[in-house]
């Protein structure tokens, strides 16, 4: 594994990614998703991100090193616009949307990165 999650490649016990291909395990998931959540929702910071007065999805910044975004490779500046096809447009459903992930077993997400779509897919095996 490398030291920092930036690049093409990250690789840890029980998690992988080649580029905008994520793979993880259920036990890593369970982890992150009873174990560590707190943490990791403090891990950066996610704002609504608007256009013309109307929520299109949530602005990435202060993301921590080695954290799971980072992990994933996400950025500051990435716009997560849609989860498994359902567009981020309101904070309530963001939060009950990300609830209902916790036993997924394939995510897909939608982000915008300097004014290009970018799709990133994450599969528990």
């Amino acid at each position: 594994a490398k030291s920092t999650a930036r690049g093409e490649f990250f690789s840890e016990d029980g998690f992988e990614r080649r580029e905008s291909a994520i793979a993880m395990s259920g036990a890593y998931r369970d982890k992150i998703v009873n174990q560590e959540l707190p943490k990791v929702l403090m891990q950066a910071t996610a704002e609504p991100y608007e256009i013309n007065g109307k929520i299109e999805g949530f602005l990435l910044s202060q993301i921590d090193a080695g954290s799971i975004y980072d992990k994933a490779g996400l950025v500051d500046g990435d716009v997560v616009k849609s989860i498994n096809g359902i567009v981020l447009n309101n904070v309530g459903g963001a939060i009950t949307l990300l609830k209902s992930l916790k036993g997924a077993e394939g995510i897909q997400i939608e982000v915008l990165r300097s004014g290009a779509v970018k799709n990133f897919s994450l599969q528990v095996q």
